[in-house]
């Protein structure tokens, strides 16, 4: 897939696709440092936008408790686009890597999971965004 596509895909995911800063906390794969449990993020989560070029889209973010991750977006035309890669936790920090995280595969966002249906993720100034559970 084109590299312009990828940059484009969903106006919802824009603050997921900044580049990730270096951090000195390591990541751990899938799980809160010091816990036996992955975090209540594993699943599936779900959010609502539109794309300039795509028009309106549903995106699936799946969260495997293996540390692999799946983006999907379904396009209201018809269609569907799926990008692979891998997530990994430190702190209230979520890193997600993956040829869809543009510009450099990597992306790094705060998280916060509030019940076991809504995913707040923040990016700094980009704002916040939200993610239900389907």
């Amino acid at each position: 897939m084109a590299g312009g596509m990828r940059r484009a895909a969903l106006l919802g995911l824009t603050l997921l696709c900044c580049r990730c800063g270096d951090d000195s906390s390591a990541p751990t794969n899938g799980e809160e440092p010091g816990g036996d449990e992955p975090p209540a993020l594993v699943g599936l989560w779900e959010t609502e936008g539109t794309d300039p070029r795509l028009g309106e889209v549903t995106v699936r973010l799946d969260l495997d408790e293996s540390g692999d991750l799946a983006v999907s977006l379904l396009l209201s035309r018809g269609g569907q686009l799926r990008f692979s890669g891998t997530w990994q936790t430190a702190g209230d920090s979520l890193f997600l890597r993956g040829t869809y995280f543009d510009p450099a595969g990597e992306a790094r966002v705060g998280y916060t999971v509030h019940g076991d249906s809504l995913l707040v993720l923040t990016q700094g100034e980009a704002g916040s965004q939200q993610w239900r559970r389907p």
